[in-house]
């Protein structure tokens, strides 16, 4: 059997990445390609400018490896990359008003220029697998770190309790804990920083009503008052006529009282949850928060310690750092591993490898 090549696994490794050999409409999307592909197109705040990423060369090196170590210089190759700056003008048949960030506005192309930038100097990998940096010799080192993705714990806590709680790692991006407490409520821990109800989050992520978070987690079927003593409650109880008025809320817990306030407005069947979610039922009942514009505000003021100036601030701080690709991206083995474990098939093609709202559920 041959001898392998330990030099060829960094080798290979950092030409994969470069692609230098490779037309620049054949390149992979991943390595060098796939970062630029990452983070361009960028906009400013207003929308009026888009620069956008066309390709990248790698030139020659002025001098061989052993000169450069020779000369205490650095050996590596200019790196130049072609960018398109679009300049955006509003859609003449939308008004003349800026956007703020709360409304989607259409753009149109008004002046395109493309140009090829030199960005600097790239090190190059020598045939020996190492770098020269300023005349010295160096190497890359592997190293383990912990793979992008969710991971699922479960400890004893000291009074006997199963403590249960899951962690999405992110390529890049803050963490997220989800955890039982000892007082049988499920936590969310941003970056672990800031607690709040699991509730919450969810509210802000558009599932609002009591009917809504308790549907996502169990099945619903209709029983006669009689034998429904201590079923949960899965629908509003609302008034015939009055269809706003609410009498038993969604989550209730249904007891002698609750029955016989509900027979006295002569209601004979209610709608109660197939499963037992204990865990689910009593965060909800703790979270005081009722509509989304409230959840995004309280989870906004404990991310930046101060009020947010109005909910369309609040909602673009929290899509854009929690479901934007740019600033929170779990990469493709994060997005592999979170569709393995929640039965979602195989990583897609192109499926953003951020998070989505349901993966919160």
């Amino acid at each position: 059997m041959a001898m392998p090549d330990p030099i060829g696994i960094q080798t290979d490794s950092f030409n994969a990445f470069l692609q230098k050999d490779v037309p620049a409409k054949k390149r992979e999307n991943r390595g060098l390609e796939g970062v630029f592909r990452e983070v361009f197109p960028v906009e400013n705040s207003y929308k009026r400018y888009r620069l956008e990423y066309v390709s990248y060369s790698i030139g020659e090196p002025k001098c061989g490896y052993l000169e450069a170590a020779r000369k205490g210089i650095t050996y590596g190759a200019a790196l130049r990359v072609r960018f398109r700056l679009i300049t955006l003008e509003r859609n003449s048949k939308m008004g003349s008003a800026v956007p703020t960030g709360r409304q989607e506005v259409t753009r149109l192309p008004k002046d395109i220029i493309e140009q090829e930038v030199y960005l600097g100097e790239l090190p190059m990998m020598t045939e020996r697998g190492t770098f020269v940096i300023s005349g010295v010799e160096r190497v890359v080192v592997s190293q383990f770190r912990m793979a992008p993705g969710i991971s699922f714990k479960e400890k004893i806590h000291p009074g006997g309790k199963r403590i249960f709680s899951a962690e999405i790692v992110p390529e890049r991006g803050p963490w997220i804990e989800m955890k039982i407490s000892v007082g049988g409520l499920v936590q969310v821990n941003l970056d672990k920083k800031h607690t709040f109800l699991a509730t919450t989050l969810l509210k802000t992520l558009g599932y609002v009503s009591n009917e809504d978070i308790l549907g996502l987690f169990s099945g619903r079927e209709k029983v006669n008052l009689k034998k429904g003593t201590g079923r949960i409650i899965a629908r509003d109880v609302r008034a015939r006529e009055d269809k706003k008025t609410v009498y038993v809320k969604a989550g209730t817990t249904l007891n002698e009282e609750t029955i016989s306030s509900l027979k006295g407005l002569d209601i004979k069947e209610v709608e109660v949850l197939k499963d037992e979610i204990p865990f689910i039922v009593e965060t909800l009942n703790k979270d005081k928060i009722e509509t989304e514009e409230e959840a995004i505000k309280r989870i906004y003021t404990l991310i930046r310690g101060t009020p947010p100036q109005d909910v369309g601030m609040a909602k673009m701080f929290f899509k854009n750092t929690y479901l934007s690709e740019k600033r929170y991206h779990l990469g493709k083995v994060g997005r592999y591993k979170l569709n393995k474990k929640f039965g979602s098939g195989d990583m897609k093609e192109n499926q953003a490898a951020t998070l989505k709202p349901e993966d919160f559920v």
